[in-house]
Formats: C-alpha cells, sequence, structure tokens
C-alpha cells in the first residue's frame, strides 16, 4: 500500500472515528435526557394524582373507613386514571387490592391482586414511595407506591400507580440523529476532499523528486524544484536543490582543474621541445586533444 493512499485511509479513519465519537456522546447524552424527564414526569404526575386522593379525602370529612374507601374510589379512580394518564390501582394497608382502573378485559394491565412484601416493609418502615421496574414485552413499565394518609396523619391505604415511560426513540434523539445525518455526510464529504488535496500537495512534490533524482545531470539541464509552501516536504526540497547546486558547481570546478592541469602539461613539453629539439617528447597530442576538448 502506497504513502498516498496510507495517508489518506488514516485521515479518513480519524475523521470517522470523530463522527462517531460525536454520534455516541450525543447519544449517551439523549438517553440520560430522557431518563431524567420520565423521572421528572412521574414526579409531576404522582404529585398531581397525590393532590387529586387528597381531594376527595377532603371532601369526606379527611378520613375515610376501610370499608369506604373502595365505594367513594370506584366512581372517580377511573376518572382520575383518565385525567393523569396512569394506571391507578388502591390497596389496603395489608397489601390487597381495593379498586383500580385497570380493564380487566387487558391481562397485561391486570394489577397485583396483592403486594409484595419488599415492597409492604419498605413503606411500614420508613412512609418512603417504592419504585419497581418490570419489563413487559418490549416495553419497561414503571410502577411507584405511597401511603396516602388522613388529614391527622394516619395511612389510609396504599396508592400504586403504573407509568409507561416514554421510550427513547420518542424523545429528542430520532429528529436530532436526521438532522445530524445530513451534517455527518457533508462534513464525511468534505473530509474527504480536504484528505485528498493534503495527500496531494505532500505525495506531489516526493513524485516529483524522485523523476528529478533519476534523471539527474547537474552539468546537464536539472532545474530546481520548486515548492511554495515551508514545511517538512519544502526542507526536502530545499536539501535537493542545495545538494544539486553544489555537485553542479564541484563538477564544473573539476573540470576546470583538468583543463587547466592538460594545458599547464602542454605547455611543458612544447618547452621541452623548443629547447631539446633532438630529444623525442612523449607528448601525445590525441591525449591532450582529447583532455581540453571534455565537456565541462
Amino acid at each position: 500500500m502506497g504513502l498516498r493512499i496510507r495517508i489518506f485511509l488514516g485521515m479518513l479513519v480519524v475523521v470517522l472515528v470523530a463522527l462517531a465519537s460525536t454520534a455516541i456522546v450525543a447519544y449517551d447524552y439523549s438517553q440520560q435526557q430522557e431518563v431524567a424527564y420520565n423521572n421528572q414526569r412521574l414526579l409531576r404526575k404522582e404529585a398531581a394524582l397525590g393532590r387529586s386522593l387528597d381531594y376527595v379525602i377532603e371532601r369526606h370529612g379527611g378520613s375515610l373507613s376501610e370499608d369506604s374507601i373502595s365505594t367513594i374510589f370506584t366512581d372517580h379512580i377511573c376518572e382520575l386514571a383518565d385525567v393523569h394518564g396512569l394506571m391507578l390501582s388502591l390497596y389496603r394497608n395489608d397489601g390487597l387490592l381495593l379498586t383500580t382502573s385497570a380493564a380487566f378485559s387487558d391481562e397485561d394491565q391486570l394489577p397485583d391482586l396483592a403486594l409484595e412484601t419488599g415492597v409492604l416493609s419498605v413503606l411500614k418502615l420508613k412512609g418512603d414511595r417504592v419504585i419497581s421496574q418490570e419489563t413487559l414485552g418490549p416495553n419497561e413499565i414503571t410502577k411507584v407506591h405511597w401511603l396516602v394518609a388522613s388529614d391527622d396523619g394516619v395511612p389510609l391505604f396504599i396508592a400504586s400507580a403504573r407509568y409507561n415511560p416514554r421510550p427513547l426513540t420518542q424523545g429528542g434523539i430520532r429528529p436530532f440523529l436526521n438532522r445530524l445525518a445530513p451534517v455527518y455526510l457533508f462534513l464525511f464529504l468534505g473530509a474527504m476532499l480536504i484528505a485528498y488535496l493534503i495527500v496531494r500537495s505532500i505525495v506531489k512534490p516526493l513524485f516529483r523528486l524522485k523523476v528529478e533524482m533519476a534523471k539527474v545531470d547537474p552539468l546537464g539541464n536539472a532545474t530546481p524544484l520548486d515548492h511554495r509552501w515551508n514545511d517538512e516536504v519544502g526542507e526536502l526540497v530545499d536539501q535537493y536543490n542545495e545538494l544539486l547546486s553544489k555537485l553542479r558547481e564541484s563538477l564544473i570546478r573539476r573540470a576546470k582543474d583538468e583543463r587547466e592541469g592538460a594545458w599547464r602539461e602542454m605547455a611543458q613539453q612544447v618547452a621541452h621541445e623548443i629547447k631539446n629539439p633532438l630529444t623525442p617528447s612523449p607528448l601525445d597530442c590525441s591525449t591532450m586533444l582529447f583532455t581540453i576538448a571534455k565537456p565541462s
């Protein structure tokens, strides 16, 4: 795999990891926000339902007997459940079912005929609300139980509400992702273009440098390379141009020295011929002419 492809794929992988990380963080944040929304919504509905129950109790003198609870609330429990959007059930203090807004024709909506011992223990010991989760098919159901007391603080009965949390896909995550998808596509295409331009700006000077080095002829028409960016590749190109210039100067200086040496040797031999015309001279004219005519 060439350098160009490695750099290009590496940059795309970095972009994809960044985009995927953003999507994961956004999804996790939306999930946390959805959980917080469902918890706050359950608290609001529970508080509103508690006020409605207190209002009915106050209308009947602020206290109710155990036998009259089912009679009084049977006429109101379905209305309260419809108003607050919850399935409401009332239990005696010992955990037995008194009345409910559930339709007995729907088996999935049927309430427990008796509360669990653990729920009763927490309610009696702490008097605090008890929340439990259960899964019904693909949906998760939240049940909340709390004590309803008279004006004197005497526990009258246990109220139990069944809440269906809003799924994450019905919250803000789906429209957010729908808006984010074209932005991600645009960013990915833009990243591909930028990666291509960056890779091209890196590889093109290196390729030119390779071609020029393959056909370099310092005494010929080899031209220095030009790189417009002051970066690492530019430093490499500058080093090549500097070495090319030094090599050319060295070869020219060497050729000049060889010519000067040939002329000096020829002059010495000519002088020898003049002074000693009868002494054979070792002058090799063809060698001298070849040396003088040697290209610079």
